[in-house]
């Protein structure tokens, strides 16, 4: 599971009792990845989705890699 809100992710496994890792979505410092104020021009709103989907792409990458990779060893008790 991922609850990417602006501000904190929320990862995990579905049927844990938590989340195996919160975080801020845009690093340390907090700040929203996105919000709810967009550019009246259209060429400005679409280079915001181009920023917005290159940030998203990348944090699901570090989720992915760093919150729910799986080491198999564990789960078999190897």
């Amino acid at each position: 599971m991922i609850d990417p809100g602006s501000r904190i992710w929320k990862v995990g496994f579905s049927g844990e009792g938590r989340p195996r890792d919160v975080f801020f979505g845009n690093g340390e410092d907090g700040k929203a990845l996105w919000g709810l104020t967009r550019s009246t021009n259209q060429l400005d709103r679409e280079e915001e989705d181009r920023m917005l989907q290159a940030k998203l792409q990348d944090r699901l990458r570090s989720v992915f890699h760093e919150c729910v990779t799986v080491n198999v060893s564990q789960l078999v008790g190897g």
